[in-house]
């Protein structure tokens, strides 16, 4: 998160007018990973607001139900390709 901050800040002292668009981290399988990466992802959108930039939240998008949607796991799609 702090080189995050780090980046909006070069870009806007370089180039003030530039729109910042900042994407979330996605879901993974591992069910242990999610706590963090929900915690990652609320930094994120704090960040991003705080210095009026846009924050697109493509979390939710790849989950189905409250886990990582099967069709977007790279590992069942390499299973089902055999």
């Amino acid at each position: 998160v702090t080189n995050i901050k780090k980046i909006i800040y070069e870009i806007r002292e370089q180039s003030p007018r530039t729109k910042i668009y900042v994407e979330s981290v996605l879901p993974t399988r591992l069910v242990k990973n999610e706590k963090t990466i929900l915690k990652l992802n609320r930094d994120l959108e704090q960040i991003t607001v705080f210095n009026h930039q846009v924050f697109i939240n493509l979390y939710d998008s790849f989950l189905k139900g409250k886990v990582l949607n099967k069709q977007y796991d790279l590992e069942q799609v390499k299973k089902e390709d055999k």
